[in-house]
């Protein structure tokens, strides 16, 4: 038993309201929406210090205590507008440990849930359904789009992009297929959960609502939500019964009876040279074998640290084995280069490291291209 006393109702408000309230901001357009940009990154980065003061610290201290070593799987069921707090962000600011680098967390909606989606995991052969940028506006989803069915037989994935991914085609297209994987606009609904969804082509919504009511979908092995805000849910209104997208897919019932073993699902916005994070969290996967909490923590730990040389890299060996075509390549490596960087609405957010040797400085004692950090790169779906 871990007593918090810091963890009062109101304090966990003020900060989830914090981020809440800011998040709005991604909802504007145009210049209004580059001149209140720095808003939003600013109360990102204010979450991990004041989640580590309100809980991150006593329970770092508590897991080691107990002999919880690094690497370690912990099981998060959090209630409430806990479930939307990042636990593995909380950062201590005098060392900048987060409970991200030594373990790997996992949410779970309840016991329940989490026992059904175990007794599910079975070693059967990966078939994949795929939505791809429905409404032809996300360039950087048919990027991952084509990485991620790259790790399928030809045979065994099924494809829905453009005006081919209407809700009725891609419902039919999800039936008894074990990998889902939505690269599109995701919404949530503030004012009524079963309303929030993926947008397809037309457009139209595909809600939670119409997930519940489908027969005969399946019980996929896993979910792949890489569209924004597919990882939040109700936290007026049914703080406990966890209405939205993850909680649609796994938890067991007559009403959300959809099943899947896992859910991988965002708070945020989604940047397009996220597409990189979920080439590699397949590769663990489904190329190395790693269960996807492992296959998804690597990624994260790795493009944490990841120069932009760093990414041009990984791009240029995913090209040569055939899993990108060359102007996709082309495209990630112009975002990647120092004026896609400088272009980006998130150039102040990027980590400048010192210039190696014979490489110009720059603004700030900075660096040439090939050591730039592009910590939160700028264009996202949303």
């Amino acid at each position: 038993m871990l007593h918090v006393p810091d963890l009062t109702r109101g304090k966990l408000d003020r900060l989830r309201d914090g981020w809440v309230d800011a998040y709005k901001i991604n909802y504007l357009a145009g210049e209004a929406l580059n001149r209140r940009w720095p808003e939003w990154l600013s109360a990102i980065g204010n979450i991990g210090p004041e989640l580590w003061d309100l809980v991150g610290a006593r329970l770092d201290a508590a897991l080691k205590q107990a002999g919880i070593r690094p690497g370690a799987r912990i099981i998060w069921m959090p209630s409430g507008a806990l479930g939307i707090l990042p636990l593995g962000i909380a950062q201590d600011t005098a060392t900048g440990h987060r409970p991200a680098d030594d373990y790997e967390i996992v949410y779970a909606p309840s016991l329940e849930a989490l026992t059904e989606a175990q007794s599910r995991i079975a070693e059967t052969a990966p078939t994949l359904a795929a939505v791809v940028n429905p409404l032809g506006d996300l360039p950087g989803t048919e990027k991952e789009g084509a990485l991620v069915a790259s790790y399928f037989p030809s045979k065994a994935r099924t494809v829905r992009d453009h005006a081919a991914a209407t809700p009725e085609a891609v419902l039919a297209a999800l039936k008894g297929r074990s990998y889902w994987h939505s690269a599109t606009h995701g919404t949530f609904s503030w004012d009524d959960a079963r309303q929030s969804g993926l947008y397809m082509s037309g457009p139209a919504l595909l809600t939670v609502g119409k997930l519940q009511e489908t027969d005969g979908l399946g019980r996929p092995r896993l979910v792949v939500l890489s569209a924004c805000e597919t990882g939040l849910y109700d936290i007026k209104r049914n703080p406990t019964e966890f209405i939205g997208l993850p909680a649609t897919f796994t938890l067991p019932g007559t009403f959300t009876a959809l099943g899947a073993a896992g859910v991988l699902g965002t708070l945020w916005p989604v940047a397009d040279t996220s597409v990189l994070l979920v080439a590699k969290f397949y590769e663990l996967h489904l190329g190395d074998g790693l269960a996807p909490p492992t296959a998804l923590r690597r990624p994260q730990l790795w493009l944490r640290e990841a120069t932009n040389a760093n990414l041009a890299v990984y791009a240029a060996s995913a090209a040569r084995q055939g899993r990108l075509q060359r102007r996709h390549l082309s495209e990630i490596e112009a975002d990647l280069s120092e004026e896609g960087l400088e272009r980006s609405r998130n150039d102040a957010a990027i980590q400048w490291l010192p210039p190696s040797e014979g490489k110009p400085e720059r603004r700030h004692a900075t660096t040439a291209a090939d050591h730039d950090r592009p910590q939160r790169p700028t264009s996202g779906r949303a």
